[in-house]
This record gives C-alpha cells, structure tokens and sequence, in this order.
C-alpha cells in the first residue's frame, strides 16, 4: 500500500492533534459507538486485526476479531501520528 508524508508545522500539528483528540472523545461519547461502514471498508480483516492488537493491548488473543468502535479508528491514527513525531504532541 502506498505511503505519505505530509510535512506540517508544529503549530499545524498541534491543530490536527487538537482536532483529533475531539473527534475520539466526541465519538466515545455517542450512545452508540458502531463503526461508521465508510471507515470500516477502508481497512481489509487483517489491517483490522492489526489496529485492534495495537489499541487494545489487553485484549485476550482469542477475543481479536477485527472488530473496531468507532472512536478507535481516530484513537489508531492519533496513536501512528505520536509514533512518528516528537512526544511533545
């Protein structure tokens, strides 16, 4: 799968970052907390399987089906930003 770099300045990053987080805490505070399916066709199984290992490092192995809320989505890219900048973010 291709990949990108998108170059943004710290004050830039720090806006997305912002946004971001929003969007998790706006999303874990619905009532209901299904996927959105447009999000969901985005990752195959696999991909699913591996996003949910990484933002459910608790989880029982057998318990890891692919299957993520919709606040994760947003959780696993803030998770892949830190991962790649300083930890100032």
């Amino acid at each position: 799968m291709k990949s990108y770099n998108i170059n943004l300045k710290e004050n830039e990053l720090l806006l997305l970052m912002s946004i971001l987080e929003d969007a998790q805490d706006d999303r874990a505070s619905m009532t209901c907390n299904d996927p959105y399916s447009n999000e969901e066709e985005l990752f195959s199984q696999e991909e699913r399987i591996e996003m949910q290992k990484i933002v459910n490092v608790d989880e029982p192995e057998e318990e890891i089906d692919g299957f993520l809320f919709n606040m994760q989505y947003v959780e696993y890219l803030i998770g892949r930003i830190k991962e790649q900048v300083d930890e100032r973010v």
